[in-house]
């Protein structure tokens, strides 16, 4: 299996991205931005959440070898 290592630089394009969008929203008068938020802190947090749980309960395929 390979993993993907995210730099800072990964996750910096990511949320300029998400202000990219905000900013749009705020140009256009969309009103979005409270979703948009909301949708940033939900995928957050559930990448995160889904992070721990393969880290904690998967099997290290690392030492497999």
């Amino acid at each position: 299996m390979n993993y993907q290592n995210l730099t800072a630089l990964d996750m910096g394009i990511a949320a300029s991205l998400i202000l990219v969008n905000g900013a749009l929203s705020l140009l256009l008068r969309l009103g979005l931005e409270r979703q948009l938020l909301w949708a940033a802190v939900r995928t957050v947090v559930q990448l995160l959440a889904i992070g721990y749980l393969l880290e904690k309960r998967a099997p290290d395929f690392s030492k497999a070898g």
